[in-house]
């Protein structure tokens, strides 16, 4: 059906060897992408920045940690 979305559930750290991977996965989706970020519990600053590239190209960050939504938040307003 049209208009769904599939969500994609990250935890632990998002290192940067990871976003080349998490990339392609996005990539290969045919439908909308949400990244739950509910058990991240550390990212990089190459992950955030990716993060913040997800969110303005439209990817729903769902339960983002209070320390990733700012610092995203801070990568966004930087760019």
């Amino acid at each position: 059906m049209k208009g769904e979305s599939i969500t994609l559930a990250l935890s632990g750290h998002i290192e940067d060897q990871d976003l080349a991977q998490l990339r392609a996965l996005i990539e290969a989706a045919s439908r909308q992408v949400v990244l739950d970020l509910r058990e991240v519990t550390l990212a990089g600053r190459d992950a955030v920045r990716f993060l913040a590239q997800c969110e303005q190209k439209g990817l729903r960050l769902s339960e983002c940690p209070a320390y990733l939504v700012g610092w995203i938040a801070a990568e966004r307003d930087r760019n």
